[in-house]
């Protein structure tokens, strides 16, 4: 699923803050490769395997209500999204799974895939109003609403079989019943008694409807922003109520701190992408001075290496990385992948080869004999001597130690005998480099004909 975290200036802070944070699970990824489709029509267009989709999520709320069913909306991107297409194939063309779906749901498809008509452009603004209506970031993401357009299913990922899908759909039905049975009570109820239907309402369908890094809000505080409204305006001197609205005053709060945060980051990107990086320094500073958590410490002293990089200041950035090591803040694998920044910084900005080469050597000897880090380090130590002297003994002896560190006929184990060859060849050894070369062209040749 296409992740939407706070944009962290580079693809090296989101790789490293995945690796340190660790508090998402696994987000499948789109591939943003657009293509131009033929515009669909706007209600009932046949699907597979005989499912009738609309395009409208309004008139869909209009026909569920006249038939006795929830509505089912699909926010998808065919063309360009892998996930979503996959998710066609996996739950779409299982017949079980249709059945169910068009006995309980009316069915919803909106294909963010548009063209550049007029039409195409209408469609465009209409499907987005929906996906702003419904917290939509990533795709595909799934929305189960009841005829009023009142969401008790969020998901991003359709886990399991499909028989195990649409059984989480049915138990998410069950809830939404339990919600409706017991706002109707409230309507008739007052006081305690009031608020305390009402509560129960909401945590009937809390469990699926949490807030995950690919929803713009919260969920719960969003679609059922007058029950909860409701509940935080009982009388403050009752008893019975105070664990019911610390419950809710906690929520908002953290949706509140979440916000800020997401509005800080955004801030932060728009003063890289136009270049005033001192005034980007000055903020992550100022925001550093304010002792925030761990996890969001790091984010921010990596996200400052950054634009000291911008800025070309890279003795302030080698420091910075510094810094954030001292200061155990990172994980082991983070810490590896910081050292690794901190050598490409001293050999090809700061032209501190002899630091970069000292560098290097101590994260290769601080990596595991055998894993892929202690491939990593060597590789780079092997570009740093094919730069600066690929025909010397010790480019040709860095290339030997990483061929003989990792497996034969591995990925790891052909850029090593390439760069080995390239080395030999520079230093004149042409008929070691052509054994080599004859070599991986052999495994390659195994490879293709599946003998490896």
């Amino acid at each position: 699923m296409l992740q939407r975290p706070p944009p962290l200036l580079s693809s090296f802070v989101r790789r490293l803050m995945v690796i340190s944070v660790q508090t998402t699970a696994f987000r499948v990824a789109c591939f943003c490769l657009c293509h131009l489709v033929t515009t669909t029509a706007a209600y009932a267009v046949p699907g597979a395997k005989g499912i009738e989709w609309l395009r409208d999520v309004d008139e869909a709320c209009i026909v569920a209500a006249r038939s006795d069913r929830d509505v089912f909306v699909v926010f998808t991107g065919r063309g360009w999204c892998r996930p979503c297409e996959l998710l066609d194939q996996y739950l779409f063309h299982d017949v079980d799974f249709v059945s169910g779906l068009k006995t309980r749901f009316v069915p919803v498809e909106l294909d963010f895939t548009f063209g550049e008509s007029d039409s195409e452009k209408l469609r465009k603004a209409r499907f987005q109003t929906w996906a702003t209506r419904y917290l939509v970031l990533a795709y595909p993401t799934i929305v189960c609403m009841d005829s009023k357009g009142r969401p008790f299913l969020v998901t991003e990922s359709a886990e399991g079989r499909p028989n195990d899908f649409m059984a989480r759909m049915e138990q998410a039905i069950v809830q939404r019943k339990a919600r409706d049975d017991s706002f109707t009570r409230a309507e008739s109820a007052a006081g305690v008694e009031r608020v305390q239907h009402l509560h129960a309402g909401l945590l009937a369908v809390a469990e699926q409807l949490p807030w995950t890094e690919t929803l713009d809000d919260d969920p719960l505080l969003t679609f059922y922003a007058n029950e909860v409204d409701a509940i935080m305006a009982s009388p403050s001197d009752d008893e019975d109520l105070s664990e019911v609205r610390a419950f809710y005053r906690n929520r908002t709060e953290a949706r509140n701190e979440r916000l800020i945060n997401k509005r800080f980051w955004s801030n932060l990107t728009d003063l890289k992408e136009s270049s005033k990086f001192d005034e980007g320094i000055a903020l992550l500073k100022q925001e550093l001075a304010n002792e925030p958590s761990r996890d969001r410490r790091l984010s921010l002293e990596l996200a400052l290496m950054e634009f000291l990089l911008s800025q070309k200041q890279y003795v302030e950035a080698v420091a910075q990385i510094d810094r954030v090591l001292s200061g155990g803040q990172a994980n082991e694998q983070t810490s590896r992948r910081l050292l690794e920044r901190k050598v490409e910084i001293l050999f090809y900005d700061a032209d501190r080869k002899a630091d970069a080469y000292t560098t290097v050597d101590e994260l290769i000897a601080a990596c595991p004999a055998g894993t892929k880090a202690l491939f990593d380090a060597l590789e780079l130590k092997g570009m740093m001597l094919w730069r600066e002297k690929p025909a010397s003994e010790v480019a040709i002896k860095a290339w030997n130690a990483l061929r003989d560190a990792v497996e034969p006929g591995t990925f790891e184990h052909l850029t090593a005998s390439a760069f080995l060859a390239r080395c030999e060849h520079a230093a004149g050894n042409s008929a070691k480099a052509a054994e080599l070369w004859d070599e991986l062209l052999s495994v390659l040749a195994r490879q293709r004909d599946g003998e490896l």
